[in-house]
Order: structure tokens, then sequence, then C-alpha cells
């Protein structure tokens, strides 16, 4: 509920302008005619951009509550069109059958290294070990480096599976370590993600998926494992 009916438009226009950034920034990559010209891509960006600030400006109280809302919408953006388009790089309709294999080793590796650290989590809370060790305490206790390590692993084993199913190419030592960063990064989504959740005071970043939460919730690992698995699809294929 809004106050009134002038914020209520305000907000929808904002809204509106900040789903149709990011939709639009993800859909360059991929639909062939949606960004014929590059002029027209930048004329939607900057124009949204205007569009949300000058809003922002005319909602706010102040000046300082101007730049700061400004300010965590363009963070917003940045953190959700930043990765995805990282995402849709690897799409090349010349080699597509190769960019495939890459995005289907990336889910498994991050699937998999989800499913390690909650396997690793619960099997030692089941043998009652006490003394796990937190990497952000102060932003999620649940995470700890005995979590990453199962993900690591079960991260790894997953990128050797996928290598040998999807027969990609690329020397298993640079696979291995691609896999372990990207794992690190995943990671490192994951506290992201809490610490945006715990400075909003929220549990979840939404309530699309019941039980799990936002989509955020569910791809903020994805997200950053994506930015280690682009430069290793532009060095080796």
């Amino acid at each position: 509920m809004t106050p009134d009916w002038q914020f209520a438009v305000v907000t929808l226009v904002n809204d509106f302008m900040f789903v149709l950034l990011t939709m639009h920034s993800a859909a360059c990559s991929t639909v062939e005619g949606f960004c014929h010209f590059e002029v027209m891509r930048r004329q939607i960006f900057l124009t949204g951009v205007v569009i949300i600030f000058l809003f922002r400006f005319t909602s706010s109280r102040g000046r300082t509550e101007a730049f700061v809302t400004f300010t965590l919408d363009a963070l917003g953006l940045v953190y959700v069109v930043g990765p995805l388009s990282v995402m849709v790089a690897f799409v090349d309709d010349h080699r597509r059958s190769l960019y495939r294999k890459l995005l289907i080793a990336l889910l498994y590796v991050v699937w998999a290294s989800d499913t390690g650290a909650y396997l690793a989590g619960k099997s030692l809370a089941y043998l009652e070990y006490a003394y796990c060790h937190p990497l952000a305490p102060h932003l999620s206790k649940k995470k700890d480096y005995e979590g990453t390590l199962g993900a690591v692993v079960c991260g790894v084993v997953a990128m050797v599976a996928a290598s040998s199913i999807l027969d990609m190419p690329g020397s298993l030592g640079t696979q291995v370590v691609y896999t372990v960063a990207a794992v690190i990064f995943g990671r490192l989504g994951d506290l992201f993600e809490s610490m945006l959740k715990r400075a909003a005071g929220v549990k979840d970043s939404g309530s699309l998926i019941p039980g799990h939460g936002g989509l955020l919730d569910r791809i903020d690992a994805l997200m950053f494992a994506s930015i280690v698995f682009s430069p290793y699809y532009r060095l080796r294929f």
C-alpha cells in the first residue's frame, strides 16, 4: 500500500523502468534483432536511468534521500544485470553446442556445490561435530568452511562428470581450477545475498518459490559462479 495515488504512480513507473532495463540487458545478447542497433541499446538504458533518477528525486523528501535511493537502485541494477549479462555472453550462434555444454556444466557445478554444502552440514550435525568455522558469522552462521569444502568436492566431481558426459574440451587440471574458483565465488554470492537481506531486515528475497524464498535466493551462487566460467569459455574455447 502507498500513502497516496501520486506516490503509487511514481513507484509503478520506477519499478517498470527497472524491470525494463533488466530484461532489455538480458535479452540483447539472446534475441537477434532486439538490439539490432547499438544506439537503441544505449538510448533505452540511458532513458531508463534518467527516468528512474527523476522519479526518485520527485518522490524523495530531500536530496540526501534521493541520492541514497538512486544509488541503491543503480547498485541493484549492476548486481542483477551484471552477472546475468555474463551468462548470456555464452551465447554464440556459430558454436551453439559448445556454449550449451558450458552452461550445462555450470548448472551441474552450482547445483552439486549447493548439495555438497548441505550434505556436509547435515553430516557434521549428525556426528555432533561442534567445531565448525563460519565464513562470516555476522552475515550467516550456517555458511562455514567445512560446508565450503564439501561444496568444492561435489563441484569438482560434477565438473569431471559433466566433462566426461558432454565431451568438453580443455585439460582436467584447468577444469578443476576453474571449478574450485567458481564454487568459491558462488559461496561469496550466497554471503553477498545474506548481507543484502540482513541490511533490508528480511529473511528471504521474496516469496516466489514456496519454502525457498525469492528468485535471488536460488540464483545468487549461480550469478557469481558465472563470472568465473565466462573467462574459462573465452580462454579455452
